[in-house]
């Protein structure tokens, strides 16, 4: 007699085994089959003939099917024992009929374990990560790359509060690999594959994610009632507090109850929580926020009917594609530009009819001769502008810069006056025709709205102050009633570049309009 063989298989969930018997001629052997854990296997045994030996004897096959108590339906539940646990049962092969003989055959004995196969595990597929597509550089990753979560993002207790300080995380190359790359706008969901020597099937059982670093930023599409769930689901709050010292990663296949189990008596007290179980018979899905980054997951396979092991493993994502969050809500940022667009409207209508009235004719004429006053008040420099030596003219008045140029400051107005004080003999004021303005040996220039061509003189009877930068040349007093702009060259011989002063000569000139004479030193 012999128990096994080559015809012995072994399914998920059952066990086929093979038993040869050849018996003295002219009998027939009664196969005794025993188990010695009832309560966790089952078993059904077929015999029949299967020809003959060369010496004419008969032989005779037993087939041993052996199933877990759970999957044959035929025993009490509170018989069976419990399958999320793994057990140990021997079975043993005899002979009923057996004779008394002087040679006593020892009965065949298998050693059965229900339990985990050391040699299964789950891979996470990664078709798209974020090195194949130029997000992350590998090479960087491996050289002691490490990132930082903002406090606002994750809660090292696992509660989804907010911590009090940013956390910085190495990334280990090694064991994650190159993240795998998912936009945050769409939900996802990883596809599981349990690999087992050499070959693979894609895991549809149920299992949990869960962020090693205590990030809450994500959620799942599905609610508790969106589920069709008819008892209060399990979910990482509730796994936590049960747990005690097994830490918050203790959601397992032995621990985990489904909300669709007809014996779960436990009531639907929150159907529109999240819902956190992936994999049949739902949809689900991870839904991310707005927010950029790289998540670490834990996953556990948690369906107890797949595998006795416990099948674990880590994971990396890069979530990419995140605007920054707005300064304000979507909702107020909406009303004004709605309070915007219909106040726009409302004064487009209004304003033109308005403006045909008394008091808009009033409004309209202030505008404009607003207009004209800061129209006129650009002729004077910019405060920006550094004045050079010897650029203000005295007044003809006398009223000197402080009454010429009351657009400068305080501090530019003592500049100008000091420079005037300490210029040289050259510089000389006029007060019996006018002021000219001008370099030594060239003429002066108006600057007006077209080409530079020859000035005049500024009237005697009002005053002109004229002030000089290195950039926009000599402006005058927007107070005075000349009506002309005077500029001049730069002095002969000055090369490009050279910054020294600007000598200006003030001097009398002949009664005829246009020319002038010089007085230098």
């Amino acid at each position: 007699m012999r128990l096994g063989g080559p015809n012995t298989r072994c399914a998920p969930s059952e066990l086929e085994l093979t038993a040869l018997m050849i018996p003295r001629p002219n009998t027939s052997p009664i196969p005794l089959v025993m188990v010695s854990n009832p309560h966790s296997l089952g078993l059904q045994a077929v015999i029949y003939e299967d020809g003959y030996t060369y010496e004419g004897n008969t032989k005779h096959r037993l087939n041993i099917s052996l199933r877990q108590q759970q999957h044959w339906g035929r025993a009490d539940p509170n018989f069976t024992s419990s399958i999320k646990r793994p057990t140990i049962s021997t079975i043993t092969l005899d002979i009923a009929n057996k004779e008394i003989s002087c040679l006593d055959l020892k009965p065949p004995t298998a050693l059965i374990s229900v339990g985990c196969d050391l040699e299964k595990k789950i891979v996470i597929q990664n078709e798209i990560s974020a090195c194949y597509n130029g997000v992350l550089d590998p090479v960087a990753l491996q050289d002691n790359y490490s990132y930082v979560i903002e406090r606002e993002a994750y809660d090292p207790n696992f509660r989804g509060q907010k911590a009090t300080e940013d956390l910085e995380v190495p990334y280990h190359y090694e064991k994650l690999g190159c993240p795998i790359l998912v936009y945050y706008d769409t939900p996802w969901k990883p596809v599981v594959e349990l690999w087992r020597e050499g070959k693979f099937e894609v895991v549809e059982a149920e299992y949990v994610l869960l962020e090693v670093n205590g990030l809450f930023t994500y959620t799942y599409a599905l609610t508790t009632d969106m589920a069709l769930c008819s008892s209060q689901p399990q979910n990482w709050t509730t796994i936590a507090k049960t747990a005690g010292d097994q830490g918050p990663f203790a959601w397992d296949r032995e621990n985990y109850v489904s909300c669709h189990d007809p014996n779960n008596n436990a009531p639907l007290r929150w159907p529109k929580v999240p819902y956190q179980i992936l994999g049949s018979p739902t949809e689900n899905k991870v839904v991310f926020d707005q927010r950029n980054g790289i998540y670490i997951f834990f996953i556990s396979i948690v369906d107890p009917y797949y595998s006795y092991c416990h099948l674990e493993t880590t994971f990396s994502v890069y979530v990419y594609g995140a605007f920054p969050l707005p300064i304000f809500p979507p909702e107020i940022t909406i009303v004004l530009l709605t309070g915007a667009t219909l106040l726009s409207v409302w004064l487009a209508y209004m304003i033109p009819e308005l403006l045909h009235t008394e008091q808009g004719l009033r409004v309209k004429g202030f505008w404009v001769s607003l207009r004209r006053r800061c129209r006129k008040s650009r002729a004077c420099v910019s405060l920006g502008n550094r004045l050079t030596p010897f650029t203000v003219a005295w007044s003809i008045s006398g009223e000197g810069v402080a009454g010429g140029c009351p657009g400068l400051s305080r501090s530019k107005r003592q500049m100008a006056e000091e420079s005037l004080a300490q210029g040289p003999p050259a510089l000389r004021v006029n007060t019996s025709g006018g002021v000219p303005i001008h370099h030594r040996g060239h003429r002066p220039l108006h600057l007006g709205r077209g080409r530079a061509q020859p000035a005049g003189l500024f009237p005697g009877p009002h005053p002109a102050c004229c002030c000089v930068s290195r950039r926009r040349g000599i402006v005058p007093n927007p107070k005075s009633r000349a009506p002309r702009l005077y500029s001049g060259s730069p002095a002969p011989g000055r090369r490009r570049g050279h910054e020294g002063p600007r000598h200006m000569a003030l001097g009398p000139l002949d009664d005829r309009e246009g020319e002038e004479t010089a007085h230098g030193p």
